[in-house]
């Protein structure tokens, strides 16, 4: 083999190198993250998604919010805001995570076959798809037996209410001062005055 064949075929085969480990680096490895499971969606993730519905829907006023480990949160307070980012105070990750265990999750999770919901006489119900460790739980208040939790909706209702308002009391028991009829009035109004 003369020089010149030996500088080809290694120039070949550094190229061939450089060239593998650029189309890894810009094409393969991030279609790969991309389906691999972040940090986040850890065995013992927990993470709450909030959706209004009703009549919220005619003035596209519907509120919805993502909730990770019952602290960090994004939040659409109606169809045309921007989103809003922020952290909840420590105090509601301990409330949720207790309120929430696999057992009640389940429970909560079975159909009701409710004859009364609020979205069907002019009001509005909420949708909760709650994930914990890796299994999706889905909680209606008007076709789930959720409807019947009145001490879990209440806690979610604190989360909404904290949501609207920076200074709000940070809840220290499972139950609170205010009813569920007072928090959905507050929001109803809040939402339906567009503030």
């Amino acid at each position: 083999m003369t020089g010149k064949e030996m500088f080809l075929t290694l120039s070949t085969f550094f190229m061939g190198v450089f060239a593998g480990t650029y189309l890894y680096i810009i094409a393969f490895a991030p279609a790969v993250q991309g389906i691999l499971p972040d940090g986040k969606a850890d065995a013992d993730s927990f993470l709450i998604e909030g959706q209004m519905y009703g009549s919220c829907e005619e003035d596209g006023i519907c509120a919805s919010f993502q909730l990770l480990e019952g602290r960090e949160y994004s939040y659409l307070p109606y169809d045309d805001a921007p989103i809003e980012h922020g952290t909840l105070p420590g105090a509601y990750s301990r409330l949720l995570r207790t309120a929430f265990t696999p057992e009640t999750l389940a429970q909560f999770e079975k159909r009701s076959g409710a004859s009364y919901c609020q979205s069907d006489q002019g009001g509005n119900d909420y949708m909760y798809v709650v994930t914990l460790e890796r299994t999706e739980y889905v909680l209606d208040t008007c076709t789930t037996l959720f409807a019947s939790a009145e001490d879990e909706q209440e806690l979610l209702f604190n989360v909404w209410y904290a949501f609207e308002n920076e200074d709000a009391p940070v809840p220290d028991a499972p139950t609170f001062d205010f009813k569920i009829e007072d928090a959905a009035n507050i929001l109803f109004d809040r939402f339906h005055n567009g503030q």
